[in-house]
């Protein structure tokens, strides 16, 4: 009994905090890529590319692991992004994986609040079997924080006139960031 009681006092260092969310369905939306255009956006529910069905986030002890699950990913269009954003009281991050054809694999880059280069190791996978897409980053690149937020959103192109988009987290609308989801301590 006694040691039952003293579980709550151990410290959770070693341990990971994690947060999984789903998504719904069939609320993928569009809008024209065109700046002087107004930016209409357009429910896109017969869209299964780029559905966004779930993500994940799990805080480790030297990384970060964010992954989103599709309906459907396929190595197909003019390109798409995948829109990973880490936030915490000591950085904020935003990591988007692009794909395209002669780069399926993807690229990743890693940009800061400001939008200017940061250079981290970040790794990442897509997985069209798996239908997801998985970047893992560096707790150094985030100033080693005690807790994360994240959000992320997948934008797909059929050509590069119409973008198709979908937020892991808002059911339906899209905005300028991703939703963020709650805190996942370390």
């Amino acid at each position: 009994m006694a040691a039952a009681a003293l579980v709550p006092l151990l410290p959770r260092a070693a341990y990971a905090d994690s947060y999984a969310s789903t998504d719904s369905t069939g609320d993928v939306v569009s809008f024209p890529v065109s700046k002087s255009a107004p930016h209409t956006v357009s429910p896109a529910p017969q869209r299964t590319q780029g559905d966004v069905v779930g993500s994940n986030v799990a805080h480790r002890r030297h990384v970060v692991v964010l992954r989103m699950q599709y309906r459907e990913l396929e190595p197909t269009g003019a390109a798409a992004g995948d829109v990973f954003v880490i936030r915490s009281s000591a950085a904020t991050r935003v990591i988007t994986v692009f794909t395209g054809p002669g780069y399926w694999e993807g690229k990743v880059t890693t940009e800061n609040a400001a939008g200017h280069q940061v250079r981290c190791h970040v790794r990442h996978q897509v997985d069209y079997t798996a239908n997801t897409a998985t970047v893992v980053v560096p707790r150094s690149c985030l100033g080693r924080p005690r807790w994360v937020r994240a959000g992320m959103a997948a934008l797909t192109f059929d050509d590069l006139d119409t973008v198709f988009a979908d937020d892991a987290r808002a059911h339906g609308t899209v905005g300028d960031n991703p939703a963020l989801g709650p805190r996942v301590r370390r």
